[in-house]
């Protein structure tokens, strides 16, 4: 019983003591093993990786286009004419050279943000329809109607 109580008043400090050592380990993971656009752009280590990059196509030039990723943009030269997405990004598989990529490959993902304004609408519909039959009592669950059928008389 003393376990049970234990746990009971201190998970909330668990929980965030075991997100907050999960979001440290990736931070330090994540920057050793994969590097950012801009690393890419300052290191000459990178010169001549293949890679791909994938954001949001900028200003169009003659011979290339910009690849806005994040806060970093980075120049792409291309022989080929690349379409602007319609709400969506571009993906370009390349190799690092000088500070731009030499694009070999793109993929452009039309109308690919549109899943998320779906998403959302449906994540409305869905917390309304939850919310209608249930209600939160302190850390549970409670039915609204127990029994009763809604728009029918109980015998």
């Amino acid at each position: 019983m003393k376990v049970n109580k234990f746990i009971k008043r201190y998970n909330w400090i668990f929980l965030v003591l075991g997100v907050v050592l999960l979001c440290a380990y990736s931070y330090s993971y994540y920057n050793e093993h994969y590097p950012s656009l801009s690393s890419y752009l300052k290191d000459d280590v990178y010169e001549g990786r293949i890679a791909e990059n994938c954001g949001k196509m900028g200003e169009k030039v003659e011979d290339g286009f910009e690849l806005i990723y994040g806060k970093d943009k980075i120049f792409v030269k291309t022989d080929e004419e690349v379409k602007r997405p319609k709400w969506g990004f571009v993906c370009v598989l390349g190799e690092y050279s000088n500070g731009t990529i030499l694009m070999r490959k793109y993929h452009s993902a039309d109308y690919n943000n549109i899943k998320y304004g779906i998403s959302f609408i449906a994540l409305i519909i869905f917390a309304f329809i939850f919310f209608r039959e249930w209600e939160i009592k302190g850390l549970r669950f409670k039915e609204r109607f127990k029994g009763k059928l809604r728009g029918r008389k109980n015998a």
